[in-house]
C-alpha cells in the first residue's frame, strides 16, 4: 500500500499458520430399494440424498417391505416340523438402516435404485435407465465427497452371484480411485451352501485389487425388531415334503383346533371382503374413500355455469354408491361377532346419514338442479330393511324441507336455474352442495356431513374386521402348536439381517467415543439376538487370517456373559503389514483428506520459503494434536510423525518450475493389541 497522506496506519499481521478443519469418518452411503423416492415432488431416486434420522427415511423414502408370500415346507412324518422358509421376495435396506441408528450412526446417504417392485440387478453404470441397478447407485455416489463408508444391504439378493462379487468390485475400485472411503461388505449368505464354502467363495472371487480399502464381516444376525406375520401369507403356501399343498385344518385330528384354524380364515377373508369393497370405490389414484369424496368435491368447487350441474350430480352419485354398498356387504361377511359389531356401528350416526342423502335425492330442487328425477330412489335403499338399520324411518314418506343454499343462504346459480333459499322450517334440512354453511334458520346437514356419516361408519367396520382378524389370529398362533411353530420359523428367518448396517453403526460409535483410530471391535451389537452361526475360536482361526490370499473376514460372535461382540478389525489386506488394520486405513483416509481440503488456500500462492513454513506448521499443529489424542505412537511429537517440505527436500528446481509443492508425511499410526500374550513362569523360592 502506499502512504501519501502523514498520518498513522495501521497494519494487521498474520503469523499463525492456517488449521486443518477435520473431517467426518462414519457418513456411511446405503444404496439400495426402498418403498419410495420423493421429496416434494421431487424423485430421488439415484440421487444420494442425506438423512439424519430414521424420520427423515420414512419422510423420503417410506418404510420396510410388507411381504405378501412365503412358502413354507414341513415334514410330514416328523409332526410337520418346518424344513425350509422362503419369502417370495425381500430387501433388507430399512433393516440395516435401523441397525445402523440402533448402534451409534447418525448422518448418512441414501441411494435410492428403485422400488420394491423393481427387480435387484447389477445394472450397468453408464445407462440408470434402460439398466437400473445398484451399480447405477454406487456410479452415483461417486460424485458426492461427503460419503466415508460404502454399503450394499440388498447386494445379497442378487440373483447372480457374479453380479454380487462385480458389485464389490467396483466399490473397491472406487475407494481406491477416492482414496477418501472404505467399504463395508456382507457375505453371500443367504443361500443353502455351508458356512465355510461362503467364505471361500467370497474369497475366491472377490480378487486381489485394492483389498486395503475393503472389510468383510460374518455372519448375518438375527435381530430384536417385532415382526407381524399375518395367517394369509402362509396360510395357503405350506407344503409337504412331496410338494402336496397341506391344509392348516387338516393338521391334527382335534376338532377345537381346526375350528381356531377356521375361524381365522373366516376372519381373514371378512377383511379381504372390506378392502375389496373399498377398492371398488377407489378411482383416479386416489388413496381412500375419503379422498376419492374431497376430489370430486373439489371439482364442485371449480365448476362453472356449463359444469356445476354434472360436478353436482357426480358427487351425489358417489355418497349414494358408497351407502348402497353397505347392506350387500353385510350379507357377504362370514364372522357372526363382525355382524353384530356392524349393527350396533350403524346406530346412529348412519341411520340419520341415510335418511338425510334420500331426502336430498327425493327433493324437487335438487331433483332440477343435477338433473336427478329418479322414481327409484327408494328401491335403492329397500334392502336396508333387512339390517334393521330403518326400521324406524318412512322411507316413502315426503320429506321434510330440502333446499340447496350457498354459504350464509345466498342465491346459488345452476346452469340456468337460480335457487334463491325460501324461509325454511326449524325442521327442514339444509343440503349444502360443495360448501360447509350454517344456516341459522334451519338444520344444516350438508353433504359432507352425510358423506363423514357413512365413512366413519365403513372406517369403524374396517378397525373392527382388523381386530378380530388378530385376535382369532393370536389365539390360533398361541393355541395350535403347529401353526405356532411355524409362525416361529417364518419370523426368525424374516429377522435375519446382513451385518454391514450394523457394522457402519458401530464405526460411527466408536469414532465419536474414542476417534478413528480405535479399533471398531470388541464393541457390543445392539437390537440383535445373536448371529445366525455360532463362531468359535477354531472357526475364526481360518477367518482372521488366510494364509493362502490373505484375505481376512471379521468374525461377529456370541460370548458367553458378554453378548454378541464384533470380534475382528482387519482389511481385506489381512496379510499386508501397511494396511492390515480397519483403524489404520480409515485413519489415513480422515488425514489425508482433512489435509487435501485444509490445504486448498495454498493453490495458486507464491511457491516460497514462506509458503512452505506455513504448509508445514499448519500440518504440524494438526499432527501434535493427533498425537496427544493418542492417535499417534511414540514418546515425543518427533517419534510420531514428520513433516517435510522445502527445496532439496522434498522438491527441485525443476518441481518449483512447474507449480509443484511437494510435501511429505509420515506417521506412525497406532495399532490395535490384537494378540494380548500372557507369559507365566514359576518362580523359585528365595526366603
Amino acid at each position: 500500500m502506499a502512504y501519501k497522506t502523514p498520518g498513522v496506519y495501521v497494519k494487521e499481521v498474520s503469523i499463525f499458520p492456517p488449521s486443518v478443519a477435520e473431517v467426518e469418518t462414519a457418513i456411511p452411503a446405503f444404496i439400495g430399494y426402498t418403498e419410495k423416492a420423493e421429496k416434494k415432488g421431487e424423485v430421488l431416486t439415484n440421487i444420494p440424498t442425506k438423512i439424519k434420522s430414521l424420520l427423515d427415511y420414512h419422510t423420503l423414502f417410506g418404510g420396510e417391505y410388507d411381504i405378501t408370500q412365503v412358502d413354507v415346507a414341513v415334514d410330514e412324518a416328523n409332526s410337520f416340523a418346518v424344513t425350509s422358509v422362503a419369502p417370495d421376495k425381500r430387501f433388507y435396506m430399512y433393516e440395516a438402516l435401523r441397525q445402523f441408528y440402533d448402534n451409534g450412526g447418525g448422518d448418512c446417504y441414501i441411494v435410492s435404485v428403485g422400488p420394491f417392485s423393481a427387480t435387484v440387478a447389477l445394472g450397468k453404470s453408464a445407462d440408470a435407465v434402460a439398466n437400473p441397478g445398484l451399480s447405477v447407485g454406487l456410479k452415483k455416489l461417486e460424485k458426492y465427497d461427503e460419503p466415508t463408508i460404502i454399503l450394499f444391504p440388498d447386494a445379497p439378493l442378487l440373483a447372480d452371484e457374479s453380479a454380487f462379487y462385480t458389485l464389490q468390485q467396483r466399490a473397491l475400485s472406487q475407494c481406491a480411485k477416492l482414496q477418501d472411503r472404505v467399504s463395508v461388505f456382507d457375505l453371500f449368505e443367504n443361500t443353502t451352501r455351508d458356512f465355510e464354502d461362503t467364505v471361500d467363495e467370497f474369497r475366491n472371487r472377490i480378487g486381489i485389487n485394492n483389498l486395503k480399502y475393503g472389510a468383510a464381516y460374518t455372519p448375518w444376525l438375527h435381530t430384536t425388531y417385532k415382526k407381524t406375520i399375518n395367517l394369509g401369507i402362509f396360510e395357503s403356501h405350506v407344503r409337504q415334503s412331496n410338494g402336496t399343498s397341506q391344509n392348516l385344518d387338516e393338521l391334527t385330528s382335534d376338532p377345537d383346533l381346526n375350528a381356531l384354524v377356521t375361524t381365522a380364515k373366516d376372519a381373514m377373508q371378512d377383511q379381504s371382503t372390506l378392502a375389496s369393497m373399498v377398492s371398488g370405490l377407489l378411482s383416479d389414484g386416489a388413496q381412500t374413500i375419503k379422498d376419492r369424496f374431497a376430489t370430486l368435491r373439489n371439482a364442485v368447487m371449480a365448476a362453472d355455469d356449463t359444469t356445476s350441474s354434472a360436478a353436482v350430480t357426480a358427487l351425489i352419485d358417489y355418497v349414494q354408491e358408497v351407502a348402497t354398498e353397505l347392506p350387500e356387504l353385510r350379507t357377504s361377511l362370514i364372522g357372526e361377532n363382525l355382524k353384530l359389531d356392524m349393527d350396533a356401528y350403524a346406530g346412529d350416526k348412519l341411520k340419520e346419514a341415510i335418511k338425510d342423502l334420500v331426502q336430498l335425492e327425493k327433493n324437487d330442487d335438487v331433483n332440477a338442479i343435477t338433473g336427478i328425477d329418479d322414481p327409484t330412489v327408494i328401491t335403492r335403499y329397500e334392502n336396508y330393511d333387512a339390517t334393521g338399520w330403518l326400521d324406524e324411518y318412512d322411507l316413502t314418506s315426503p320429506p321434510d324441507g330440502v333446499i340447496v343454499s350457498d354459504i350464509a343462504g345466498s342465491t346459488t346459480d345452476y346452469g340456468d336455474l337460480s335457487v334463491s333459499p325460501a324461509p325454511m322450517k326449524t325442521t327442514a334440512v339444509n343440503i349444502v352442495v360443495g360448501r360447509d354453511a350454517v344456516d341459522s334458520g334451519a338444520t344444516a346437514v350438508g353433504l359432507d356431513g352425510i358423506f363423514t356419516g357413512i365413512n366413519d361408519f365403513i372406517q369403524e367396520l374396517l378397525a373392527a374386521a382388523q381386530t378380530h382378524a388378530e385376535l382369532t389370529q393370536n389365539t390360533l398362533y398361541e393355541t395350535h402348536s403347529i401353526v405356532g411353530n411355524i409362525v416361529e420359523h417364518i419370523k426368525r428367518d424374516f429377522s435375519k439381517v446382513p451385518p454391514s448396517g450394523s457394522v457402519a453403526g458401530l464405526y460411527a460409535f466408536v469414532d465419536n467415543a474414542r476417534g478413528v483410530w480405535k479399533a471398531p471391535a470388541n464393541v457390543s451389537v445392539s437390537g440383535i439376538r445373536g448371529p445366525i452361526e455360532p463362531i468359535d475360536d477354531a472357526d475364526q482361526e481360518s477367518l482372521n487370517i488366510d494364509v493362502t490370499g490373505g484375505k481376512s473376514v471379521n468374525a461377529i460372535r456370541a460370548f458367553t456373559g458378554r453378548g454378541t461382540l464384533v470380534w475382528g478389525a482387519r482389511t481385506l489386506a489381512g496379510n499386508d503389514n501397511e494396511w492390515r488394520y480397519v483403524p489404520v486405513r480409515r485413519f489415513f483416509n480422515m488425514v489425508e483428506e482433512s489435509v487435501k481440503k485444509s490445504t486448498a488456500w495454498a493453490v495458486f500462492e507464491p511457491n516460497t520459503a514462506q509458503l512452505w513454513s506455513k504448509v508445514k506448521g499448519m500440518i504440524d499443529n494438526y499432527l501434535i494434536q493427533k498425537w496427544r489424542e493418542g492417535a499417534l505412537a511414540g514418546s515425543t511429537p518427533e517419534d510420531a510423525f514428520f513433516v517435510r517440505v522445502g527445496l532439496g527436500q522434498t522438491m527441485t528446481a525443476q518441481d518449483i518450475l512447474e507449480g509443484k509443492l511437494i510435501i511429505e508425511i509420515g506417521m506412525a499410526a497406532v495399532r490395535p493389541a490384537e494378540f494380548i500374550i500372557l507369559k507365566f513362569m514359576h518362580k523359585l523360592q528365595e526366603s
